[in-house]
């Protein structure tokens, strides 16, 4: 499916059928208690400028909005494992991250993380960490996945980004969970901003908040 016939679109879920698929993805930052009271970073390291404001309907959950994050609060905080994440990491040169989380009353969320490491390529190498974790977890939810339009697709106004779109449950609840994100790089940070929640709600709003990211990073 073209990216231009996602945009602007309410996908229903039951006609897509993404309640069957079976990704062991977890539920990115649903709750605030998963970076609430995380340990700072002890890298020096000093802290992205994020989007100050969520979009209308979105309030800024303080507790998970946070300057200075661990290495073991990234791991949770993104679709890929959690060990391999930590591991990319270590690998890539992390020195400190930041993040800010907006929920909405209908169980929508809104998350931009900024990951930073010692050099670009460092960035450049974890975001297509994260870009081939996601890949692998539609691949393996084939036949269903594959053809109700979850997967990566180019971001033709963002150079370098890749827009994601998954479905399956919450790995703390169990309930449904679709994510829309879009995953790209500036000097030396890699982000990941998210939208997700009970039903998905198409690529506009993810596209104009990461595009908004990227105008200030």
């Amino acid at each position: 499916y073209e990216l231009n016939r996602l945009r602007g679109c309410r996908l229903d879920g039951r006609a897509l059928g993404w309640q069957r698929v079976r990704l062991t993805m977890m539920a990115t930052l649903t709750s605030a208690a998963m970076l609430a009271g995380a340990a700072a970073c002890t890298s020096p390291s000093p802290p992205s400028r994020l989007i100050a404001s969520g979009p209308a309907g979105y309030q800024l959950d303080s507790s998970a909005s946070q300057q200075q994050l661990a290495s073991s609060a990234v791991a949770q905080a993104t679709p890929a494992d959690p060990d391999l994440t930590k591991q990319a990491l270590k690998r890539d040169g992390f020195t400190g991250a930041s993040s800010r989380v907006w929920h909405a009353s209908t169980g929508d969320f809104l998350l931009d993380l900024a990951v930073r490491f010692k050099t670009p390529s460092g960035a450049e190498e974890f975001r297509d960490f994260e870009l081939a974790q996601i890949a692998e977890r539609v691949k393996s939810s084939a036949p269903t996945a594959s053809a109700q339009q979850a997967g990566i697709y180019p971001d033709s106004q963002l150079a370098g980004a890749k827009l994601f779109l998954l479905g399956g449950p919450n790995r703390h609840t169990a309930a449904p969970l679709f994510i829309e994100g879009i995953a790209f790089t500036s000097g030396e940070t890699a982000y990941l901003v998210e939208t997700g929640g009970p039903m998905p709600s198409g690529a506009d709003l993810v596209e104009r908040f990461a595009h908004d990211q990227a105008s200030i990073a």
